[in-house]
């Protein structure tokens, strides 16, 4: 577990690597490259964008050519394992974390690069699903993990936390609910508060993930896929979901969602009914929210929607993206490039040019900035 494994040689972690140029992306306008497979991961610093894809008969990964739109076969998975997130380390961006999990035999594995992903160390394995993965802009080595216990046909709601840069983890279940935390964030300008999101709704801890409280009462099927936090307000952006009935794959209580109050309440401010895999926030303009969603309705078309407003106002954002609709959304630091996985494979990107955007309005800084109550 301890050896170092060059990244051509994996063999136990699926990495897409790739370095994201103007090149690439289009204009205003969706555009892929590949890579084959449907992605379960993506990521994206500075620039650079990993993500995990999954084939029919195999896991691969690949690494694109920094030159041109190629792609280079990288490594690969065991059959039935999955990457489920990246994960770069807020205060070192050479160093990036991977989680992989089984979901047959119901087993997780950390993986931690400290050179950008070029080589790949295995660092901790435990009992369970991870299925993200999230860490505060200080102290060094904090990490959080939201992740599913399960024995048999039950699982148990619960959030992993290490405090040594991933290897050694400690479950925290006191107050959550469930059976499962899909999303984990960490408020950028107060390490102490976590909010994780699942099944039972979003619960928020003010102690570093040690305690957990239910933050919302409303809708009483509220299931959360996604969460972003704006640092500029501290308002929290839940991207919501839920399918019931027989066969019938009814949508309810889908949407995006947004709290200003630390998450003790909750509007419906888009996409009623949509089940929306992801929310970003544009960290060069805070009013610009972006929402990925896999269907918007039983008919309608998913894709990627956007608010330039705060969150106020939508409006399709899916120009050049396939019809099926989008798992994944993830944007640069820059806010200029964003890039998305959509459900029929592939990783799309955009460049949103000068002119597209709205006018940058910087955040608060730590100083200006009033902190929600806390629940």
């Amino acid at each position: 577990m301890s050896v170092v494994t060059p990244v051509r040689r994996l063999s136990s972690l699926l990495v897409f690597l790739l370095v994201s140029r103007t090149l690439f992306a289009g204009e205003n306008v969706w555009t892929t490259n590949g890579p084959p497979g449907s992605i379960t991961a993506l990521e994206v610093h500075s620039g650079i964008v990993f993500a995990g894809s999954l084939l029919i008969d195999r896991t691969v990964g690949f690494r694109s050519a920094t030159e041109d739109t190629t792609w280079i076969e990288v490594g690969e998975l065991p059959v039935l394992w999955s990457i489920s997130d990246f994960l770069f380390d807020p205060l070192d961006p050479a160093r990036i974390y991977a989680a992989a999990s089984s979901y047959t035999a119901f087993e997780s594995r950390i993986y931690r690069s400290e050179d950008q992903g070029l080589v790949w160390r295995e660092v901790a394995s435990f009992g369970g699903l991870v299925l993200d993965l999230a860490a505060p802009a200080g102290p060094p080595g904090v990490l959080y993990a939201a992740t599913s216990s399960c024995r048999k046909a039950s699982c148990t709601a619960e959030v992993q936390k290490s405090v040594d840069f991933g290897v050694t983890w400690v479950s925290r279940r006191d107050g959550l609910a469930g059976p499962f935390i899909t999303t984990i964030a960490v408020d950028p300008l107060d390490p102490n508060r976590v909010y994780a999101g699942g099944n039972a709704g979003v619960f928020v801890s003010s102690d570093s993930g040690e305690h957990w409280s239910a933050v919302n009462s409303e809708p009483t099927c509220f299931s959360v896929l996604a969460l972003a936090i704006r640092p500029s307000d501290g308002a929290v952006f839940a991207g919501a979901g839920s399918v019931s009935g027989f066969g019938l794959n009814r949508f309810s209580c889908g949407g995006v969602y947004r709290s200003t109050d630390a998450g003790k309440s909750w509007s419906a401010i888009a996409l009623a009914g949509a089940y929306v895999t992801s929310v970003a926030i544009d960290a060069a303009d805070p009013r610009t929210v972006y929402a990925g969603a896999s269907l918007v309705s039983l008919s309608g078309l998913g894709g990627v929607f956007r608010s330039d407003d705060g969150g106020e106002t939508w409006a399709p954002f899916r120009a050049g993206l396939p019809s099926g609709g989008v798992t994944h959304l993830v944007i640069d630091s820059s806010g200029r490039t964003l890039h998305a996985a959509a459900t029929g494979g592939h990783v799309f990107d955009i460049e949103v040019v000068p002119g597209e955007r709205p006018p940058i309005l910087l955040p608060k800084d730590r100083q200006t900035r009033t902190l929600p109550a806390r629940p």
